[in-house]
C-alpha cells in the first residue's frame, strides 16, 4: 500500500482520516491508527470520489 495522506483541510487537531491510495485504498482514523483500516479496491474509492453525499443525505440513507 501507498504512502498514508491526510488532507491539508485537517489542521493540526488529528480529527480526521487518512487515504493511502494505490491498487487497494486504505483509509484510517488519525486518532486511532492502531485500530486498524478499511481497505477497498481503487475502482470503489474513485466511485465514492465521482458520487459524494452531504450529511443530509447520509442522515436519510436507507428511507424511499
Amino acid at each position: 500500500m501507498a504512502e498514508w495522506r491526510k488532507s491539508s483541510h485537517s489542521g493540526e487537531n488529528y480529527s480526521c482520516v487518512e487515504v493511502a491510495l494505490g491498487p487497494v485504498v486504505g483509509v484510517r482514523d488519525t486518532k486511532a491508527r492502531r485500530a486498524g483500516q478499511l481497505t477497498v479496491s481503487a475502482r470503489a474509492w474513485q466511485s465514492l470520489l465521482a458520487h459524494p453525499f452531504s450529511r443530509s443525505d447520509s442522515a436519510n440513507a436507507g428511507t424511499a
